[in-house]
């Protein structure tokens, strides 16, 4: 089970703007969602995905439909004084059956680059709220720099975070634990 190289050619990944996405492309991706999340009613959806800066579309081009989605937040963050993009990586989901796709992390990739290129001067972070190892690991193996580490404290990064979380979470950030109430 899972994804085959059968599956490859099928499939599409691509950026909208969140002001692009159609009503039924909102409605496709809530009910995506709501198989693998609890708690997700099509308002609070809507309201939390009017918050995006933009979406990532998997499609499964043969049957014209979404198979996956990850959202793309940009804010702005202080770095010594200078201001920095923070890059924030939300909701993602994949249908079970095409789970070891690369595709979303491709396109991320490829508009990480292309919006650091925009911005040459410019600090650009990623944030990522990891649950698991598997997440976990995608900083670990793609960033020299990272946090949290087992490895280093990086108080810096932990401020940057801080930023983030604050103007992301406002009323459930809890910064003495640095986790989402």
């Amino acid at each position: 089970e899972g994804f085959t190289m059968q599956n490859k050619n099928r499939l599409s990944s691509r950026f909208y703007a969140i002001k692009t996405v159609s009503v039924p492309q909102l409605l496709e991706m809530h009910e995506l969602f709501i198989q693998y999340y609890n708690n997700a009613d099509l308002e609070t959806f809507v309201k939390d995905m009017g918050k995006k800066t933009g979406v990532f579309i998997l499609e499964d081009k043969i049957e014209k439909r979404i198979i996956g989605f990850s959202t793309w937040t940009e804010v702005n963050v202080s770095r010594n004084g200078s201001n920095a993009l923070g890059i924030f990586s939300g909701d993602t989901v994949i249908e079970k059956a095409y789970w070891g796709n690369k595709d979303l992390q491709k396109s991320f990739a490829k508009k990480l680059f292309t919006t650091k290129l925009k911005y040459p001067n410019r600090s650009v972070f990623w944030l990522l709220i990891s649950k698991g190892y598997k997440t976990y690991l995608l900083l670990t193996n793609n960033f020299q720099n990272f946090y949290p580490s087992y490895q280093v404290h990086n108080q810096e990064l932990e401020a940057i975070v801080d930023e983030y979380c604050t103007q992301l979470y406002p009323a459930a950030y809890c910064q003495k634990s640095r986790l989402k109430n």
